[in-house]
């Protein structure tokens, strides 16, 4: 099942994993380790030429694939749909300008401003094409967009009734930055997250957050994430730390 309609069914407690780097062996780990969908990050990480492999990667273990995109790239938004991926995770949104103008890039007309072209991946070049092509691809894409700014978090009400819009997704650490926080772990960065997730439930819209530690993970689940997503260097680093503990290196 895409990963818009597990949202629209109201499952809650999905697990992401970001992948940053080109790896079509991590996309594959992620998939069969149980996550539920992974993010392949053209953000911070270096997969952007390798997208369109590590899209077919994904869908070889069935896992749901989201590409997070460049701040204000709606060429990227289109471009990683037209490769295949369910999704886009777009971050930096200040205002609901922006926020319209991500949610209008992933979909067609009338819904929205998506570049049409049944020859891509995303098309089954050219099998898969007409009307039905195009209310299918709208509803199944899955568009998430960071709150992670001042200005998000100060227009969030109003990014929260923008039709289209699959879900939110908190960014502590950018979010702790923003404030003059030292860590995403303080009062008043834990504060601001729960202020974000009171307004998204009230709205009826799905929310998660990046849970840099298992701790993390489960106390945001608990609290009724929808999904919580970690990086693969936040999976690796304990255990790496963990195993060369128990056997030093000589």
């Amino acid at each position: 099942m895409v990963l818009a309609d597990r949202l629209r069914r109201g499952e809650r407690g999905l697990r992401g994993i970001f992948v940053g780097a080109p790896s079509v062996d991590l996309v594959e780990m992620a998939g069969l380790g149980g996550a539920d969908f992974v993010v392949l990050d053209a953000e911070h990480g270096t997969v952007w030429p390798a997208v369109p492999e590590l899209l077919r990667a994904a869908e070889a273990v069935r896992v749901p694939a989201l590409v997070r995109v460049l701040k204000g790239r709606t060429d990227m938004i289109w471009q990683a749909l037209d490769f295949g991926a369910e999704g886009v995770l777009v971050p930096g949104i200040r205002s609901v300008d922006e926020a319209r103008s991500a949610l209008r890039a992933a979909r067609y007309a009338p819904e929205g401003e998506r570049g049409l072209a049944f020859s891509t991946r995303a098309a089954t070049y050219g099998y898969d094409a007409g009307p039905e092509f195009l209310k299918k691809a709208n509803r199944q894409v899955t568009v998430l967009l960071q709150v992670e700014t001042r200005q998000a978090v100060e227009n969030l009400k109003d990014i929260l009734k923008l039709p289209g819009l699959n879900g939110i997704f908190v960014g502590p650490t950018d979010l702790s930055v923003a404030y003059g926080e030292e860590s995403r772990q303080t009062e008043r960065v834990v504060s601001l997250i729960e202020g974000i997730r009171q307004e998204a439930e009230q709205a009826g819209i799905p929310w998660g957050l990046f849970a840099g530690t298992a701790e993390n993970h489960r106390s945001w689940r608990k609290k009724g994430s929808w999904y919580c997503a970690t990086g693969i260097a936040n999976l690796f680093r304990p255990a790496l730390e963990a195993w060369l503990e128990r056997e030093p290196l000589s």
